[in-house]
């Protein structure tokens, strides 16, 4: 009985501090993936999926839209690296969020992704407000 008692409070325990700390949530976010004279729609999508991976480490996050920016991306392509894109990522936090964030605020964030040229995959270079 004593195993079964001390069972339970382990259990409980470690649900409440699972539930009290939640990877970013990217269930219902509206994707927007723009009209792009540069990228090809699957060049967007692959994009986009690395930033919606990459928000599962916002805890108690969530992601509302995903946006991409044509404007952005071509304003930071330089003759070094011209493969650059960009999204706008609108999001709200929960109690307790990611370091750093306050709790209960709206943000809108960029995500830039780079690649060294089309046969290289796309990798997360920076990402934050005010980019």
């Amino acid at each position: 009985m004593r195993k079964i008692s001390l069972l339970l409070i382990v259990l409980v325990l470690c649900g409440t501090a699972t539930s009290c700390s939640s990877n970013g949530k990217t269930d219902n976010v509206d994707i927007d993936y723009g009209v792009s004279e540069k990228y090809k729609e699957e060049e967007i999508e692959a994009a986009a999926r690395l930033v919606l991976e990459d928000f599962k480490r916002f805890n108690n996050c969530e992601l509302i839209k995903l946006k991409y920016s044509e404007e952005d991306s071509l304003d930071l392509a330089t003759q070094d690296s011209d493969e650059i894109i960009v999204f706008v990522a609108d999001f709200i936090t929960g109690e307790s969020p990611a370091a750093g964030l306050m709790s209960n605020y709206e943000y809108s964030w960029k995500w830039i992704l780079e690649r060294e040229d089309l046969k290289n995959e796309w990798e997360i270079t920076d990402y934050g407000d005010g980019l």
